[in-house]
């Protein structure tokens, strides 16, 4: 009898099992939703935009910025501008198959261009301008034989312009503009139907396009990407160096103040502030950051940077925090004023670096010394309050550097004009 029973509950129990199992597929996310669950987590920093991202939605049509195939469900547009959104992009938008369209401008988006994007071979625009993405533009690009639309304007993108995209035949507008790329720009395909606006900015490449003539016939450009202290650094007058130093501190600052979490840099250094034509200053190369939470003061890693760059107690201890790159943001400070870098031979045959130049200097009572000659419009009192500046950011003490926030809010009293902009309030903390 038991045996009887037995047998008669087993259908009844794998029915319940099979409906059990049936309910979690459905009520799993689905593939899409899963490739945007993945972007979400490499958000660092947004606004909320994304808080409504349900993973037991079964699919992501319902979310905030996304568009959806009414019968497939399959997503079809990401438009997310203007949210502060931070952090890389996640190259499992290449699992999107079916996007058309990636519409991600104006945010704080860093990290490199992710190349699985040639995967999504059905996308029409690709609109990523007003960001901080560096590195270079992806061939695989190329691969979108539908794309119609592409502007990846205004980042820190650098390297050549990949000829692979100039075969795109129903490619109607590209936007490169505002970049450091270099090199001559491609004269086959839809490249030349372009004008000087798609490519201005970008003070290494050359071409008919700009009308700029390329050196030779082996892609040679007739001018590269600068760093502050390259060998157009006797053309910087006063106020450009200042201006670059200006840049530099508010970009750090964003990343110590503005960033949840906080992102500590690890490699301020001059070839990592790059210029644009109008020599705004951008920090870029983000391949040593860390992350740094709100309940965090310190990481401790194995030493990384550049020698000449990196505060003492980093190299003695490991222990990164935001102060040492505001030691490395002084340490760059004196090498925009001096024209020379950190470790320049004429120190090291005195056993010193640019900082023990500089407290040399301020026995002698002579630190004015420390401005490059060949710098004109030189102003005295704007010196010495920079030179306050760098002085504290240098302190064999960590604390008694300054945060990034302060050192923007002297410059812009002290240094620069009397009047502050709105960048930080100038009466805050």
């Amino acid at each position: 009898m038991g045996i009887y029973l037995m047998k008669c509950k087993w259908p009844w129990l794998l029915n319940i099992l099979f409906i059990f199992i049936l309910t979690n597929r459905i009520r799993a996310i689905s593939p899409d939703g899963e490739a945007l669950l993945s972007f979400r987590i490499a958000i660092v920093s947004s606004d909320g935009v994304l808080s409504q991202w349900r993973p037991e939605d079964p699919d992501p049509c319902k979310w905030k910025g996304v568009a959806c195939d009414s019968k497939t469900k399959r997503v079809t547009t990401l438009s997310l501008t203007n949210h502060k959104l931070s952090g890389p992009v996640s190259p499992d938008l290449g699992k999107l198959e079916h996007l058309r369209l990636l519409i991600l401008h104006n945010n704080n988006f860093y990290g490199s261009i992710p190349s699985e994007l040639g995967n999504c071979t059905e996308l029409q625009g690709i609109y990523l301008q007003g960001n901080y993405l560096s590195g270079l533009i992806p061939s695989e690009l190329g691969n979108l034989s539908s794309l119609q639309n592409l502007d990846i304007s205004s980042n820190s993108l650098s390297g050549s312009i990949p000829p692979s995209i100039g075969k795109l035949d129903k490619l109607i507008t590209c936007n490169v503009s505002n970049n450091f790329l270099v090199g001559p720009i491609p004269s086959q395909g839809v490249f030349g139907n372009y004008t000087a606006s798609s490519f201005v900015g970008n003070r290494g490449l050359c071409g008919k396009q700009i009308n700029i003539t390329c050196k030779d016939d082996h892609g040679g450009a007739t001018t590269n990407s600068k760093s502050p202290t390259s060998e157009r650094s006797e053309q910087l007058d006063w106020e450009a160096r200042l201006n670059i130093i200006m840049g530099a501190a508010k970009g750090l600052a964003y990343l110590h103040h503005d960033c949840s979490p906080r992102i500590i840099h690890r490699d301020i250094k001059s070839s990592n502030i790059l210029l644009d034509s109008n020599l705004e200053a951008r920090v870029s190369d983000f391949g040593l950051a860390k992350l740094l939470e709100d309940e965090e003061s310190h990481i401790t890693t194995i030493v990384a940077g550049t020698f000449g760059y990196l505060a003492p107690e980093y190299m003695v201890s490991g222990r990164a925090t935001e102060k040492t790159d505001v030691y490395s943001f002084g340490v760059l400070v004196l090498e925009i004023l001096s024209g020379k870098r950190p470790t320049d031979a004429s120190f090291i045959e005195k056993g010193l670096n640019i900082v023990g130049w500089l407290n040399f200097l301020m026995i002698e009572n002579r630190q004015r010394e420390i401005v490059d000659p060949n710098c004109v419009g030189m102003q005295a009192e704007s010196l010495n309050a920079l030179l306050s500046v760098a002085i504290q950011c240098v302190s064999s003490s960590p604390e008694d550097r300054p945060t990034m926030h302060r050192v923007v809010q002297v410059l812009e009293s002290e240094v620069m004009t009397p009047c502050p902009s709105d960048f930080y309030d100038s009466n805050s903390d």
